[in-house]
């Protein structure tokens, strides 16, 4: 089951947390307005490279270090465009199912660093609620679901992020009390798969409080010069859609 965890920010926009998990529950968590600088956000994932020794995959045969919350000072990813960003979701054209990790062969040590910088950065970018960068690690097609808005809505809560004010620092999530919210905790990535067509796969274990220790398969595909996440899947075969 995909367990769906709802945050309204301070312009309305409400977030999903889309990484699958064993419970069958919806969890409810509420969260106060925050002063606007980027729409805060929840989503999911070293410290800047891979040969940081702050986690490992499991295929370069290093055990992974102590779990790992990342946060504002490890989300440096550049921030999308806003209008850019909206008119490619707008003209993205949904992608066919995921391949079976079975299906796809072990990555090389340059697509397992640059897989574990992008899943890295979408955690870290996640926990600070910077959606502008965030953004810049989820494909265009996939955003109108990671959002939980209809891909011709998509625009107006761009438009809110263009509104707000340029380079400010992210607000981090708070919770009921005024307390910062905890984050998703990385603790760790294991194999990294390459497919025929490109697409890659890695699995994934985080932590929340709400959910406890969850593992999922994560897609990307390279966009550019970087690779982006196109959907998520549990390891049973729940998927979110790529849009």
């Amino acid at each position: 089951m995909e367990t769906v965890v709802r945050r309204e920010c301070s312009r309305g926009t409400a977030i999903r947390d889309v990484m699958p998990n064993d419970h069958d529950e919806e969890v409810p968590m509420r969260f106060r307005p925050l002063p606007v600088t980027f729409v805060p956000v929840l989503l999911m994932l070293l410290l800047l490279a891979l040969g940081l020794p702050v986690v490992s995959t499991a295929q370069d045969g290093t055990p992974a270090a102590a779990p790992v919350a990342l946060g504002a000072a490890e989300c440096t990813v550049e921030p999308i465009d806003p209008a850019r960003y909206g008119e490619a979701a707008l003209a993205a054209t949904p992608q066919a199912s995921q391949p079976d990790v079975a299906t796809g062969q072990p990555a090389d040590p340059d697509t397992i660093t640059a897989v574990t910088q992008a899943i890295v950065q979408s955690i870290a970018c996640a926990n600070a609620g910077d959606l502008a960068r965030l953004l810049s690690v989820i494909d265009p097609s996939y955003a109108p679901t990671l959002l939980d808005v209809p891909a011709d809505q998509l625009q107006g809560q761009l438009d809110d992020l263009a509104a707000a004010t340029p380079g400010a620092a992210a607000t981090p999530l708070t919770d009921d009390v005024d307390q910062v919210a905890a984050p998703s905790i990385l603790l760790g990535i294991g194999d990294v798969i390459v497919f025929a067509d490109g697409r890659v796969a890695a699995t994934v274990d985080v932590e929340r409080p709400e959910t406890g220790p969850t593992t999922t398969i994560i897609y990307l595909q390279m966009s550019g010069t970087r690779y982006v996440i196109t959907s998520y899947a549990s390891p049973t075969g729940d998927a979110t859609p790529a849009a």
